[in-house]
């Protein structure tokens, strides 16, 4: 996750994918070293989220393996931009944040100074540079916490998960192809699709469309956004899901059986609901109406009569993410 949001800042700067990034100084083994290191201590520790205030960025110049850039480098105000890192322009006349730190801080924010009320210290750890700094010391202090403040629950790390987000706004494009655009979006693996209508410039009708995945997906649905829409551009946000556990029992309709799944948050099943294509082919087998089976499969999992599918072809419990 840290390597490929670095990858796409630095791409984003020199006009390229990923992919096809050379790091340059961030790529040195130093810098290797510090990302691993950092993610295998956190993953060490069981940070589950971290806060931070405001990073002094510096102000001045540096030199890049390009040229000359003014402080903050290109890549940090990209990641900057991306990730919404609070920032300081009280700094001194030099780089204070790379991009190794500038991304780290942004693949691992999840909340900020304000939101906490109250903490319980546990560790704290110092860390000194040899720059000396005019108005400041030079010193890195982080400090291990517990927190129980208002605003700040963060879900357990198993229901977290990384996804994209593809937009794009369409003005000629008509239902038609954008129903089949959708149907192969989700055959390519699209975890959701859906239209919203919007008003572009000259007054025109458009919708944007809008497009779920996973990031290992990403080439695959840009190629079938752009060559099925013939959009120019399309607009990519990283974020967050935070989804339930999900089960799933059957349960025995007067038109056979039906799936029900269940969501489970903190080993306690608090939704449910009954697959509607199942209650749909089993209203078709006996011509009666589908609200009905819907009903009769509510009615059934109520009541605890609920079992695990038990046949060659299928798991006896199956969950999703």
């Amino acid at each position: 996750m840290v390597f490929r949001a670095l990858a796409e800042a630095e791409g984003f700067v020199h006009g390229k994918p990923a992919e096809e990034v050379s790091f340059h100084e961030v790529g040195a083994v130093d810098s290797i070293v510090d990302i691993v290191g950092a993610v295998i201590g956190f993953h060490a520790l069981g940070i589950e989220a971290i806060s931070i205030g405001p990073i002094p960025v510096g102000y001045g110049t540096v030199r890049c393996a390009h040229g000359i850039y003014p402080v903050p480098a290109p890549a940090v105000t990209v990641l900057l931009e991306s990730f919404q890192i609070p920032v300081s322009l009280d700094g001194e006349e030099c780089e204070m944040l790379t991009p190794t730190g500038a991304v780290l801080l942004g693949c691992w924010k999840k909340v900020s100074d304000t939101e906490i009320r109250s903490v319980k210290l546990l560790k704290s750890a110092n860390a000194f540079g040899k720059r000396e700094f005019s108005n400041r010391p030079n010193l890195l202090r982080a400090s291990l916490m517990e927190t129980d403040s208002v605003g700040t629950v963060v879900a357990p790390k198993e229901c977290a998960e990384e996804l994209l987000r593809f937009d794009a706004n369409l003005d000629d494009v008509t239902g038609e192809i954008l129903s089949c655009a959708a149907d192969l979006l989700f055959r390519a693996g699209a975890l959701d699709v859906w239209f919203t209508p919007i008003q572009m410039k000259k007054g025109r009708p458009a919708v944007v469309l809008s497009v779920l995945a996973k990031p290992e997906l990403r080439e695959k649905l840009l190629e079938i956004i752009f060559r099925q829409t013939g959009t120019f551009g399309v607009r990519e946000t990283i974020l967050n899901r935070y989804a339930l556990d999900r089960k799933y029992r059957f349960v025995k309709t007067s038109g056979g059986d039906v799936a029900v799944k269940t969501g489970i948050w903190h080993g306690e099943e608090i939704h449910f609901a009954p697959e509607f294509d199942d209650c749909a082919t089993a209203s078709q087998k006996v011509n009666i109406p589908v609200r009905q089976i819907y009903r009769q499969a509510v009615a059934e999992y109520l009541a605890g009569r609920t079992f695990l599918e038990e046949n060659s072809d299928s798991v006896k419990e199956k969950t999703d993410g």
